[in-house]
């Protein structure tokens, strides 16, 4: 049996994400927006085939017409929401619609219990998906709302009419479901910090990188003098036309061989005190590269 290579997620990842989101339409969107884009197509590409199972089956029921209808029409959403995504134009109401649609599917599903209630477990699922498509504000208004409707639905059955939860799994559930909440929340959270402090250093590094100058190409320099050329053709002292082209600055000293040049005495002088070397110009032998 052939070992799974370790690329082999990352790209499957990577490919899947490709064929969610088109890399024309990536490049022209921010990285929140792609974010917002993949996780409502990943729940799109996910939610589909279960609502058409649950949907077929229902087909075969008493009333197979008005048993059905609900998913059918959540998932007619979903494929909607899916081909809006992969467009340009504002998404801002298909991330809303197929939530509003879910959120309506899921509430009558819990009113009328079917399977002796257990389509509530789906309400664990609805925190997590409202915070990773709105974020931390909108996120919460949504899974309040999601919290507060399905908690009246089980703890009070009586005053809508629906299926009779019992008390003792209606305040597991209550309790459940808070704990559920707050732990999406605080993940979230994080998230958005981690994000946040990601844009600041982005930031930071963009402006370190627009502060830096450097030289680049031919520069044309005088073989003999060794000033350079600048672009308007005047010759410029070597150190004149480093600073103005680098963040670079000059200290003056005096080499070994010019001291040489300019003061034998005071040559000698350093020479003895064995301050110089006389081989302290020279240049180191030269190596060739094999």
């Amino acid at each position: 049996m052939y070992p799974i290579p370790k690329t082999f997620f990352r790209d499957f990842l990577s490919v899947l994400a490709r064929g969610l989101i088109p890399e024309t339409l990536a490049a022209q969107i921010d990285r929140e927006e792609y974010r917002q884009r993949l996780t409502v197509q990943i729940c799109v590409l996910a939610g589909m085939p279960i609502l058409l199972f649950y949907g077929i089956g229902d087909l075969f029921g008493v009333n197979p017409i008005r048993e059905s209808a609900p998913e059918f029409t959540v998932a007619s959403a979903l494929l909607v929401t899916g081909w809006r995504m992969r467009r340009r134009d504002s998404v801002e109401m298909f991330l809303r619609f197929p939530m509003l649609a879910a959120s309506a599917l899921l509430m009558l599903n819990i009113h009328m219990g079917p399977g002796r209630g257990a389509d509530l477990m789906w309400m664990y699922v609805m925190p997590l998906l409202a915070f990773a498509i709105f974020g931390r504000r909108e996120g919460l208004g949504w899974t309040m709302a999601l919290v507060a409707g399905s908690v009246a639905l089980v703890v009070w059955p009586s005053l809508f009419g629906g299926y009779q939860y019992s008390s003792g799994y209606a305040v597991r559930y209550g309790i459940s479901i808070v704990l559920v909440t707050a732990f999406s929340y605080a993940i979230e959270s994080m998230r958005h910090i981690f994000y946040s402090e990601l844009q600041t250093q982005k930031q930071a590094l963009e402006r370190a990188l627009k502060d830096v100058k450097t030289l680049s190409g031919l520069v044309p320099i005088c073989a003999t003098c060794k000033k350079i050329r600048d672009d308007k053709g005047y010759w410029r002292q070597l150190e004149t036309y480093i600073a103005a082209h680098t963040d670079a600055q000059f200290s003056h000293g005096i080499c070994v061989s010019c001291l040489k040049k300019a003061d034998r005495n005071v040559y000698n002088e350093m020479l003895n005190e064995g301050l110089i070397r006389e081989s302290q110009d020279a240049e180191p032998p030269y190596r060739p590269v094999h």
